[in-house]
């Protein structure tokens, strides 16, 4: 079993507290350790990841949201042999727990990045993987760039 460290519990702190319940019960679940690399976002180091192509927008769910005083996204990352890894097959991994604790919960408007096409990851009888398999065929269908950022996880509240 897995928990958190201080570094990626000091970066839940003004993340909403759906998605700090989503996680502290997903890390538990994990198949593969994770941490937290970011949480509450600036407009300026926003406008730097826009910029840099890194994201798509500046209405990102990471900056603080007026309608609850929280941010509504997390990113994360997987860690393989100590290290931080960017393979996307550990993030299907890790995200099966984090889809696991959404549904335990009951929390019905999670989104992940690397199927920005469900509203509701809790709510799909597909595992991680097909999710990101359904994400480029939607969007090869659509003649759509593919935006893949699985590191990204996000609830979807007005």
């Amino acid at each position: 079993m897995f928990i958190f460290g201080k570094k990626s519990l000091s970066r839940l702190e003004g993340v909403h507290p759906d998605l700090i319940k989503i996680f502290k019960k997903a890390i538990g679940y994990s198949a593969i350790d994770f941490g937290i690399s970011e949480g509450v976002r600036n407009k300026a180091r926003q406008a730097q990841l826009v910029k840099a192509g890194a994201s798509t927008t500046m209405y990102s769910k990471h900056i603080i949201q007026e309608s609850t005083g929280f941010s509504h996204a997390v990113d994360m990352y997987t860690i393989v042999d100590g290290r931080a890894c960017w393979e996307l097959d550990t993030y299907a991994v890790a995200g099966e727990s984090i889809v696991r604790s959404a549904k335990e919960l009951g929390i019905n408007n999670l989104s992940w990045g690397a199927c920005w096409h469900i509203d509701d990851v809790a709510g799909c009888d597909m595992d991680c993987t097909d999710m990101i398999q359904d994400y480029i065929s939607t969007r090869a269908k659509q003649g759509r760039k593919v935006f893949m950022d699985a590191p990204h996880w996000q609830l979807n509240i007005n």
